[in-house]
């Protein structure tokens, strides 16, 4: 079916525009009749051979059941699927404004540490309730997490689950195998999905996270080759400088847990997107602990705080300004946790010391003001 502006794709959704058309997808503005909201309309490309079509009707059809599956803010709401008079396959999600950290990393080169504690925080909260529902993404890069800017806020949303692994399905078909493309990406996959791929479980989307992470701070991926081969062993081997040779403001805390992250042997590494995410935070506030110590110290501010009800406690938070700002002390482990959800809800106040209440395991009331309870924030 040929489409254009006007094209009913279901008796409520209509198509307005073109938004773009990759290698394997287009996608087109719609509107959803009944909801009288935007939406995102996405199609298999008409680019796409026909030798290729079936693998990619498949992956169609994955994307949309795994993503439905998983009920989380920061992963892309499916809102529909189906299948055109001719045979198309089209899936209906919520329509995303921002830009792709890919497209980020192409424009800035690499992200401060605080944007990119965010997107580590944020990710691996995709990633646990994927996880926790049996689903590994195993397509985890750049491209596939879009930051939304709405409100001047950074918010991820993790996309495109085509290739996932579905706990209670199917393996994939042989089609979609056979292509090495639609495996992964190689600079992001674990050694073991390139060694053994039909072992490969929800350590290989904490691994391209890892390599992410590096991306995004360092500038570029911790693993390269002249050809596909020289990549597949120098990701085997496992052996990579560490961030802050490339960029001297990562703290030595976080090169220690690239060294964790990025483990050859799976065992050894993070075991779960909230371990990894916690640790992170922890790194990162260690590290902006130790720079501001031989730092003036900036003037308190002096804006009055309402005191809090029994046990709480009036404490100092330091923020350095710059671009690398990142709070500092008290460094309790839920300070640690809570290390990027602090920049979300209290960005205005980077760049001086601020003066909090603190409840009795030291987390801001900032982070979250309806409970004190530590260890139920992620």
């Amino acid at each position: 079916m040929d489409l254009g502006p006007g094209t009913q794709v279901t008796a409520n959704v209509r198509l307005v525009r073109p938004l773009g058309e990759g290698g394997m997808g287009r996608v087109w503005l719609a509107e959803h009749l009944a909801l009288q909201a935007p939406v995102a309309v996405k199609f298999i490309s008409t680019q796409v051979p026909k030798s290729e079509l079936a693998a990619l009707i498949e992956r169609f059809q994955r994307e949309a059941t795994a993503a439905a599956r998983i009920n989380d803010p920061h992963v892309v709401d499916i809102k529909d699927y189906g299948v055109m008079s001719d045979g198309a396959p089209f899936i209906v999600m919520e329509l995303l404004e921002g830009e792709s950290l890919g497209a980020r990393l192409s424009r800035v080169g690499r992200l401060g540490l605080p944007e990119a504690a965010l997107v580590v925080s944020q990710t691996a909260k995709a990633l646990r309730a994927a996880h926790a529902l049996g689903v590994v993404h195993r397509d985890i890069k750049p491209e596939n997490i879009f930051l939304l800017t709405a409100h001047d806020e950074l918010f991820v949303k993790v996309l495109d689950f085509g290739i996932a692994k579905l706990a209670g399905t199917a393996p994939l078909g042989r089609r979609l195998t056979d292509t090495g493309a639609m495996l992964g990406t190689p600079h992001y996959m674990a050694p073991e999905q390139l060694l053994t791929p039909k072992d490969v479980d929800h350590r290989a989307d904490l691994w391209a996270l890892g390599v992410v992470a590096y991306e995004m701070l360092a500038g570029e991926p911790p693993f390269t080759g002249e050809t596909a081969t020289a990549l597949c062993i120098a990701i085997c081997a496992a052996q990579f400088a560490p961030p802050s040779s490339a960029n001297p403001e990562v703290p030595p805390p976080l090169d220690k847990w690239f060294s964790h992250a990025l483990h050859r042997e799976r065992e050894h590494r993070f075991q779960s997107a909230k371990e990894m995410a916690v640790a992170f935070g922890a790194a990162a506030v260690s590290g902006a602990a130790g720079a501001s110590a031989a730092a003036p110290e900036p003037e308190p501010s002096t804006t009055p705080r309402a005191e809090h009800g029994d046990g709480w406690q009036r404490t100092q938070w330091i923020v350095r300004a710059g671009p690398t700002a990142a709070p500092v002390g008290p460094t309790t482990p839920c300070d640690a946790l809570s290390f990027g959800m602090a920049f979300e809800a209290a960005p205005a106040k980077l760049g001086r010391i601020v003066e909090v209440a603190a409840g009795p395991a030291g987390c801001p009331p900032e982070v979250n003001p309806a409970s004190d309870n530590c260890d139920s924030k992620e």
